[in-house]
């Protein structure tokens, strides 16, 4: 390991090890944030495209050639980035093309031109927290600022007066009752080629769909297979004796939002999904036992590092400087109830 390389990438991103963290997974995640810094780089690259705009294809190439210099000169991150039984070489590239898109879907980039090419949002400061403001663009905050996910945030006692907008919280019971009075019905007599969900079940989301329908609860979510594991899902009233049904809209399923009817559906039954939760100095260790709604998961992923490896969808490093808003989001947007591992 480059030891002086480690050092310079620790100190210039204020990025540091936590209690008990294990050596592979600290420096992948070190290397995790360190690429996202390099991408924003890499749009600035002097060539005979545009110096502020580059191509999606520019960037995965640049990108594996700043993560393979990573791993030669850190070789110990490797086992967090390949935690899987594909070559090196191919996790490389998912790497980057993962990271690129969180950084799309967070605002670190902007697409342009039908979404081939990418261009940094203009330079500015938006607080997400307490005291607390995100860095956005090209700044002059420079080593000021500390890496956290695939952003970055500096802290600012301006921020306590100003409009925080880490989130516009959903209330979950608030969004459900919405979805199910808005939703327009359809009469029907057979759901025998449907699943449907057992919101009581105490069993992890994926591992709770039955074919039998509940006659005793009102609303249910139902899901018809298509292929390739795909499904079309509809929202379910059973009231005097009769079903109705109401597809899901086309862009509420884009954005995965039957993960969300699903905690409602829970909540509101009383079977409120869990998430585990461990103090670890300056980051929260935060354990998840079902996938999130494509919104809440992208905040995750903003300002979060996956603990396993650069894909892992369950299991978060939390800062401590966001901790607040993350719990509210997980607890008053989602109906997840948050224990601390004893």
């Amino acid at each position: 390991m480059n030891k002086n390389m480690v050092e310079t990438m620790q100190n210039d991103m204020h990025l540091f090890p936590y209690r008990d963290e294990s050596i592979s997974n600290y420096l992948g995640r070190l290397v995790y944030s360190a690429l996202s810094y390099w991408i924003r780089t890499c749009i600035m690259d002097r060539m005979s495209e545009s110096n502020d705009t580059k191509s999606k294809a520019y960037i995965l190439g640049r990108g594996k050639e700043v993560l393979w210099g990573f791993v030669e000169c850190i070789p110990e991150c490797k086992q967090w980035i390949s935690s899987t039984d594909k070559e090196i070489e191919d996790r490389i590239a998912e790497m980057v093309i993962d990271i690129r898109n969180k950084m799309i879907f967070g605002g670190e980039l902007i697409e342009l031109n039908s979404k081939m090419n990418v261009i940094l949002p203009e330079g500015k400061v938006q607080p997400c927290a307490s005291g607390i403001v995100r860095i956005f663009g090209a700044t002059n905050y420079g080593k000021k600022c500390q890496a956290v996910g695939i952003t970055r945030i500096i802290e600012d006692v301006h921020a306590e007066s100003m409009d925080i907008d880490f989130c516009s919280i959903i209330g979950i019971d608030e969004y459900i009752l919405s979805l199910y009075k808005k939703a327009k019905w359809s009469k029907v007599d057979d759901i025998s080629n449907y699943e449907i969900f057992n919101s009581t079940a105490k069993r992890a989301p994926y591992q709770s769909w039955e074919d039998n329908l509940n006659k005793s609860r009102m609303f249910h979510l139902i899901r018809m297979s298509l292929y390739n594991d795909l499904h079309e899902y509809y929202l379910l009233k059973f009231e005097n004796g009769e079903i109705f049904i109401c597809k899901l809209e086309e862009l509420l399923a884009e954005g995965k939002e039957e993960r969300r009817v699903i905690l409602g559906l829970r909540k509101m039954y009383q079977n409120q999904m869990n998430a585990l939760y461990e103090h670890k100095g300056s980051v929260i260790l935060l354990n998840l036992f079902c996938r999130l709604p494509l919104r809440e998961e992208r905040i995750l992923e903003t300002y979060c590092w996956p603990e396993r490896s650069f894909d892992d969808k369950l299991n978060y490093l939390v800062p401590i400087k966001v901790w607040d808003e993350i719990k509210g989001l997980f607890e008053n947007g989602l109906g997840i109830r948050l224990k601390e591992k004893e």
